[in-house]
């Protein structure tokens, strides 16, 4: 979860958002690997999209999900 940001007035609630739904997964009965990011400029969330396609195509898993709680903003199709 994202609460910081440069340009942006912070959030209050991203991070802890984003830290429930974890703690959610994680105990569920069946394994779930997850991976965190917190307060991440746009060069840390690609590297992490990246490792997470990587893994994805690994073929390790049956299900897959992103949550991500921040701003999020778009600049000439460019997110």
């Amino acid at each position: 979860g994202n609460n910081a940001y440069e340009s942006f007035a912070p959030l209050k609630q991203a991070r802890g958002d984003a830290d429930r739904v974890a703690l959610t997964l994680e105990s569920l009965p069946v394994p779930f690997l997850v991976t965190r990011q917190a307060d991440s400029d746009r060069l840390e969330m690609r590297r992490a999209v990246e490792a997470f396609s990587n893994r994805l195509a690994q073929g390790t898993g049956e299900v897959a999900s992103v949550y991500y709680a921040g701003h999020a903003i778009s600049h000439n199709g460019d997110v």
